[in-house]
């Protein structure tokens, strides 16, 4: 038997149809691998968003439980270069029990300090502070007999507190009238 030949007619793929299947592959590929991309830069930001959202969390229950536990205000003092905010409170972070805390705003890091009540340690501030966070703007308004304080406040329990770190807001009622020694 003979086989006939058709011309023009061959089995198997010519190089061009080799050549466009493999260019729409490497266009699929490549697609893919930009949508990888995109989302692993989006899942990156995301993650830090949400720890700055954490951290900010963690920084507005810390102040405002302190704030509500404060005994007795020693010093709110503004000035152009730092601001700080010193009191006991009995909320400590670090130690249990009744603590003097400080909090120092410099160049847009708020800084944190804590000690035992009783060491007496006279640069508290600027001993032993640890950077907590950077915030646009830290802004403390002390509500005492009717008058609101924003510059300086010193000695006693004010009714109210308001601080304003960066977008947080913090309002807080400290729950202690007299000191308790």
């Amino acid at each position: 038997m003979e086989s006939k030949k058709v011309l023009g007619f061959q089995k198997g793929f010519t190089l061009i149809e080799v050549l466009i299947v493999l260019i729409l592959t490497s266009l699929v590929f490549g697609i893919v691998l930009l949508v990888l991309k995109v989302a692993g830069i989006s899942g990156i930001r995301y993650d830090k968003k949400s720890d700055l959202i954490r951290q900010n969390l963690l920084i507005y229950y810390r102040l405002k439980h302190q704030l509500e536990g404060a005994m007795e205000f020693l010093q709110f003092k503004t000035t152009p270069n730092e601001k700080i905010l010193k009191f006991y409170t009995t909320q400590g972070y670090t130690y249990p029990g009744n603590v003097e805390v400080c909090y120092k705003y410099i160049n847009g890091t708020l800084y944190y300090a804590e000690q035992i009540e009783g060491l007496k340690d006279e640069k508290l501030c600027e001993n032993s502070t640890y950077a907590i966070g950077t915030f646009k703007s830290f802004v403390v308004k002390c509500y005492y007999k009717g008058k609101i304080y924003n510059q300086t406040f010193t000695g006693g329990i004010p009714e109210k507190v308001e601080i304003v770190l960066g977008k947080i807001k913090i309002l807080a009622t400290p729950k202690w009238r007299k000191r308790v020694k």
